[in-house]
């Protein structure tokens, strides 16, 4: 915190998305002032079952009963051949 200055932050954060909420948590861990701006307008769960979609349609092969949901469903469908079928 800057004492001659209290509206000034030590990081900006712009995004909110996993990246700038990761740059949130280690600016807090490190006592650093920080704003976030850019807040998605998207539940955290529907974030990570998109990114999880996203990621299977460029291939990525997932594996564990709990990938991309809480339940142990798999809310995307791979368009891999290893994963087809």
């Amino acid at each position: 915190m800057h004492p001659e200055h209290p509206d000034l932050y030590d990081v900006a954060v712009i995004g909110a998305g996993p990246t700038g909420l990761y740059a949130a948590f280690y600016a807090g861990m490190r006592n650093l002032r920080y704003d976030v701006g850019g807040y998605p307008a998207i539940l955290g769960r529907d974030l990570v079952a998109e990114l999880f979609k996203q990621a299977g349609q460029f291939g990525a092969d997932f594996r564990g009963p709990t990938s991309g949901s809480t339940n142990g469903s798999r809310p995307w469908r791979s368009s891999s051949p290893a994963t087809s079928g």
